[in-house]
Parts: structure tokens; C-alpha cells; sequence
């Protein structure tokens, strides 16, 4: 799913080229004419933004789709309930991604200007068209192949592959010894009460916790005392 990624850096250059480089739309919008050239800094940074911001939106994604895949849907399904889940999620943190690199935009700097220009574009582009639009197409398209998992990449992240034969699935399910309890605890049957002097041998009521050392020795004299004439 990186290609993903890639498109959507793509978008941001492009949006860049054609805004500043060409003049469509700098003009309109700040008034000022095409550049001509980008600076220097601005790709690399839009990189560096642009391909960790999209990655975020692909692991809230993609990770709800295998959650409902796992659960027993079918591909398509999985997908239509894994994007329905994450789509508001995405859409309130791009768009709120958006505002930001719009209010940045107003700068007095161009370089600045352009730098939220191309961050601006490639977040909405990626959040609208990419993420929403070919991200699910694809994994629909591909659809068991997306689960496929060598062997020798599942060793290492000491997972079963996929496809698994029975017995590797049997070497990563839970023993039943390690399985957490279906009951809380405070309803399990060893659960420890609380220690009264009746254990002891001594009251039944039970030792109250805010209580004075000095009182603490006196009755454990008083206890001593009683103990012995008996």
C-alpha cells in the first residue's frame, strides 16, 4: 500500500508545479505571479509531512479492515465495514489538517506559501480521492491475495502466515491455561476475604485500618493476657 503514499506525494508536487511553477492559481488567489521555480527545502519537507500523514490515515484504515476480516467478512465486506468505521475519523483530521495549512498559507513569506500550498493539496487529495476512492478499490480488487504472508516474513514477526496450515495456527493460539477468565475477579471463588480475629481466635469483627499504634498495643496485650488465663 505505499504506492498510496507515492500517488499522494505525487498529487502534492503536482499541485505545487502547477500553482506556483505555472501560475494557475497564484495569481487568483495571493496575487503574486509564477515563480517559476519551487524552493529548494519545499519538496523535501512536503515529503516528510505529506508521506507520514498519509501513512496515518492508511494504518486507521487498513487496520479496521483486517479487524472485520478476521471477525469472518468476506474481503468486500471487510472493506465496506472498515471504511465505514474509519471515514469520519479521517475526514474531521484532514480537513482539520486542511484549515491549518490554509491559515499557514496567508503568511507574508511565498516560500512559506508555497509550503502550505503543497501540504494543503496533498492532504485533500489524499483524504478525498486516494483514501476513500482507490484504497478500497484496490484491496476489493486484490481481495485474498491482500492477506497473503510469506513464511519466512511471519517468522520473523512471529505471527502464522497466510495462507496457515492447522498446525501453525495451533502454535500461535493461547494455551488454555493462559486464557483470561470469563468472569471478573472480584466474583472468582479463591478470591481472598478479608482477615477478621476470628481467625485468630479472637473477635469476628474485623481490624478496623485507621487505628493508633498505641491502641494497636493495647489490645494485643489485652488479647495476651486473656490467651494465658485461659
Amino acid at each position: 500500500m505505499n504506492h498510496a503514499n507515492v500517488l499522494s506525494v505525487g498529487a502534492s508536487y503536482g499541485a505545487l508545479v502547477l500553482i506556483w511553477q505555472y501560475g494557475y492559481g497564484s495569481r487568483a488567489v495571493w496575487g503574486i505571479p509564477a515563480t517559476g521555480v519551487i524552493v529548494d527545502f519545499v519538496p523535501l519537507m512536503v515529503f516528510a509531512f505529506q508521506f507520514g500523514l498519509s501513512m496515518d490515515y492508511e494504518v486507521f484504515i487498513v487496520s479496521r479492515i483486517r479487524e472485520a476480516h478476521d471477525t469472518g467478512l468476506s474481503t468486500d465486506d471487510a472493506t465496506v465495514e472498515g471504511t465505514a468505521r474509519t471515514g469520519r475519523l479521517v475526514t474531521s483530521a484532514a480537513l482539520i489538517l486542511f484549515l491549518a495549512f490554509a491559515a499557514l498559507a496567508a503568511g507574508p513569506q511565498t516560500s512559506i506559501k508555497i509550503f502550505a500550498t503543497g501540504l494543503g493539496a496533498g492532504i485533500l487529495l489524499d483524504a478525498t480521492i486516494v483514501r476513500a476512492l482507490l484504497l478500497p478499490a484496490l484491496i476489493s480488487l486484490l481481495g485474498q491475495r491482500n492477506w497473503w504472508l510469506p513464511r519466512p516474513i511471519a517468522h520473523l514477526m512471529r505471527c502464522p502466515p497466510a495462507p496457515a496450515r492447522p498446525r501453525e495456527l495451533a502454535r500461535f493460539s493461547l494455551p488454555h491455561s493462559a486464557r483470561r477468565p470469563a468472569f471478573p475477579a472480584s466474583t472468582r471463588k479463591d478470591e481472598k476475604k478479608p482477615r477478621t480475629r476470628r481467625d485468630s481466635g479472637h473477635f469476628s469483627r474485623p481490624f478496623p485500618r485507621d487505628v493508633p499504634a498505641k491502641t494497636l498495643l493495647r489490645w494485643t496485650a489485652h488479647a495476651a493476657g486473656t490467651t494465658g488465663r485461659h
